[in-house]
């Protein structure tokens, strides 16, 4: 009988589980977060305003569609429409970059944040070709929010922000910031 409580508390407990991951913060604004980060609108970054860096890719560019990356060899954002269809959603930047991976793990684990799971592995993003892949039918990422661009110092091509005083996303091509409404 014991095995059996513990068995339905087991399960119970797991199907309660919410996946919601906080990035330098103690906790996200609420149920609708899946990935939030610390930023500007909660004046908690000690004054530093900080963005997502797209991943750098070269022309052998693969993903899903919707995926978002920063085309080194073009100095472009671009996003996969569908099939092999890449847009452009920036024009051309100045600044040379390396179109090699900025960082790689030694057996290409990715990272994918599902309701209810958190999981680094190989096999979770292999299909994916992707670094972070967030699944959820009722959550959705927050992106840093800065005060303004001009408080993002030095900003990396492909740096990706909410703009709280244009109220837009806003994108780095490496020269100038492109903002999306």
């Amino acid at each position: 009988m014991k095995n059996i409580y513990i068995i339905l508390f087991t399960i119970v407990g797991f199907s309660m589980i919410q996946a919601q991951v906080a990035i330098e913060k103690d906790n996200v604004t609420n149920n609708s977060v899946l990935l939030e980060f610390n930023d500007q609108a909660e004046g908690n970054t000690n004054g530093k305003a900080k963005s997502i860096i797209l991943p750098w890719v070269g022309a052998n560019k693969t993903g899903e569609q919707g995926t978002i990356v920063y085309d080194a060899t073009d100095k472009k954002v671009k996003l996969l429409k569908e099939g092999d269809v890449w847009v452009d959603l920036t024009n051309a930047g100045t600044e040379e970059v390396s179109n090699e991976v900025q960082g790689s793990t030694q057996d290409n684990a990715g990272v994918e944040i599902t309701d209810g799971t958190f999981t680094e592995s190989a096999e979770v993003t292999a299909d994916a070709q992707a670094v972070l892949k967030l699944n959820s039918k009722d959550k959705a990422l927050v992106l840093p929010r800065v005060n303004g661009i001009e408080e993002v110092v030095n900003p990396q091509p492909g740096a990706l922000v909410y703009d709280l005083k244009s109220k837009s996303i806003a994108v780095f091509n490496g020269s100038l910031w492109h903002f999306w409404n």
